[in-house]
């Protein structure tokens, strides 16, 4: 007698997270909206540059209040691109 496999849930997120997350995408909406406001609000400060949307980024799922990155990596960078 054959043995049934069972895909549960778990098994089917697995396989289809490489592809594309579909929790990161239904949480991609508001965080959409999220960045368009703070876009605006970019561009009403004083002395703000000109944002046009085509060169724009969003990173949708890396807001955060403060940065990893250490002086000394800037330094790095920014001697690279010189």
């Amino acid at each position: 007698m054959r043995k049934r496999i069972r895909i549960g849930d778990r098994t089917l997120y697995r396989w289809i997270r490489p592809l594309f997350d579909p929790i990161q995408l239904i949480g991609a909406f508001p965080r959409y909206i999220g960045f368009f406001k703070d876009l605006v609000k970019y561009s009403r400060l004083h002395g703000a540059e000109q944002i046009e949307i085509v060169n724009t980024y969003p990173c949708i799922h890396d807001k955060t209040q403060t940065t990893s990155l250490k002086p000394k990596l800037i330094i790095m960078l920014m001697l690279v691109h010189e």
